[in-house]
């Protein structure tokens, strides 16, 4: 007996000292050919200066850049790749420790695979505190012997500031596993502040969580929920200013038998949104769907916009999307908003669409994205909105001023009353509406219903001429 144990203790230790190196070469081929896959759609460049591989462990040693191309996406990814101690301008070195399992005692007791730390050099830290650049980044993985991946990353407090763009931080972590194709994570920050040529966006209190499985082509999660105390953008070209608090985005994905088309959910909830006039618009809910979306269609769209956008070519973006919106169309999709609430200064509105897609009338029909009378043939859908009087004038008095500001800049008139009558001329408007039968007056509210089948538009079920849709 003790021989039979004596020789199960040297096949143990023979196993544990022979198969660090096993694991340790896997563990290079693993990280050579991660490093080889990236391409120009991936926002860093690697290049592995040395790969030192021991017995137990290995050191690694990497040299990571932005891709010029980031400067295409408006200066934020160039900031967010600073953010983790990745200098634009020039390569910046980064050290690897990797302990090869299945046993490592470096750090703790790990049983498994790999376990890998990521920092910026000794080098690097030393030019960033000379510069005032970005601080490091920490790094740390683990695998599992069955495959899973376990992760956490913290990026410490930093105030970037690009050519025309600025990137403050109060700090950031994530922590995560990827078990397969399940992904579950969550992520935090105190304070994002982001400053470009078009404006600034300051979010506090950002919670992010997700879980389910990878979605293939899209690589989403099937659920995902983001939290945000509070948010404020500001346009000054579009003269845009909005603050908004105890914001929660909720989403949910998922794909058929064939995996082929997917179906997904989104929420969004506000507690309070403040407009730069003082407007305080309170209860924001908006619960939208979707159905029989084609995942493939819906990828190559989505690759296929964001190239065309890189490339600033609105001229052949109609000509380049039209196969894959075709073919998103064809299979007949969903879209449905059940519903968009919310109340204005305490004045209710409420919103309900529904919208599918003829997948026989997209085959019969000729394809152009921009004319209107192509949506008219291929879609069948219903809005319905129901608003407060006194908010339905508001808006329409809004409007009449926008639009005799903006004829009188350019010296035009406006033929329906000027921005002293607007309040006068909406009141007006809404009744010439209510007299036509374009508006039901409910007493308080106002309600409308506008359906659109089989290429016919009716309002509160008189037919509307598509000569009128049109305008």
């Amino acid at each position: 007996m003790k021989k039979l144990l004596l020789l199960l203790l040297l096949l143990v230790s023979l196993a544990l000292l022979g198969l660090p190196p096993v694991f340790g070469r896997l563990t290079q081929s693993a990280v050579e050919e991660r490093v080889a896959s990236l391409g120009p759609r991936d926002p860093v460049e690697v290049k592995i200066d040395s790969y030192a591989r021991g017995w137990f462990s290995s050191r690694v040693r990497l040299s990571v850049a932005a891709r010029p191309a980031s400067s295409d996406l408006g200066g934020a990814l160039p900031s967010a790749v600073r953010a983790a101690g990745i200098d634009t301008a020039r390569p910046t070195p980064v050290e690897l420790r990797i302990d090869h399992g299945p046993v490592s005692l470096r750090d703790g007791l790990f049983f498994g695979f790999s376990r890998l730390s990521a920092r910026p050099s000794a080098e690097a830290g030393a030019a960033a505190s000379r510069a005032s650049a970005p601080p490091a980044f920490a790094l740390d993985l683990r695998t599992d012997l069955d495959g899973d991946l376990h992760f956490a990353a913290d990026i410490r407090a930093l105030d970037d500031a690009g050519a025309e763009t600025r990137l403050s931080l109060s700090g950031a972590h994530f922590a995560g596993s990827l078990e397969g194709r399940r992904l579950a994570a969550t992520g935090r920050a105190d304070r994002v502040e982001y400053r470009g040529p078009r404006g600034a966006l300051s979010l506090a209190g950002v919670a992010l969580e997700t879980d389910g499985a990878l979605l293939p082509e899209l690589g989403l999660p099937e659920r995902m929920h983001l939290d945000v105390a509070r948010a404020s953008l500001d346009l000054p070209a579009e003269e845009h200013a909005v603050d908004a608090r105890g914001v929660s985005l909720r989403s949910t994905l998922s794909l058929d038998d064939t995996a082929a088309l997917m179906d997904g959910q989104l929420d969004l909830t506000a507690d309070q949104i403040v407009a730069e006039d003082g407007t305080h618009v309170t209860g924001t809910r908006l619960q939208t769907a979707a159905s029989r979306l084609d995942l493939a269609a819906l990828a190559e769209y989505s690759r296929t916009a964001s190239r065309l956008a890189a490339r600033d070519a609105d001229a052949d973006r109609a000509a380049a999307l039209e196969p894959s919106l075709k073919r998103l169309l064809a299979a007949g999709p969903t879209l449905s908003v059940t519903p968009l609430a919310f109340d204005v200064d305490g004045q209710p509105f409420h919103a309900a669409l529904d919208a599918a897609a003829r997948p026989k009338a997209v085959a019969r029909a000729s394809l152009d994205a921009d004319d209107s009378r192509f949506w008219y043939r291929v879609l069948d859908g219903s809005i319905e909105i129901e608003t407060a009087k006194s908010l339905a004038q508001s808006f329409a008095a809004a409007m009449i001023r926008r639009r005799a500001e903006e004829a009188a800049a350019s010296g035009k008139s406006v033929p329906f009353g000027n921005a002293d009558t607007a309040d006068v001329q909406a009141g007006l408007m809404l009744a010439v509406l209510a007299t036509q039968g374009m508006l039901e007056d409910t007493g308080k509210d106002y309600k409308t219903t506008l359906r659109l089948e089989n290429g016919a538009v009716t309002i509160n079920g008189k037919r509307l001429p598509l000569s009128f849709a049109f305008r």
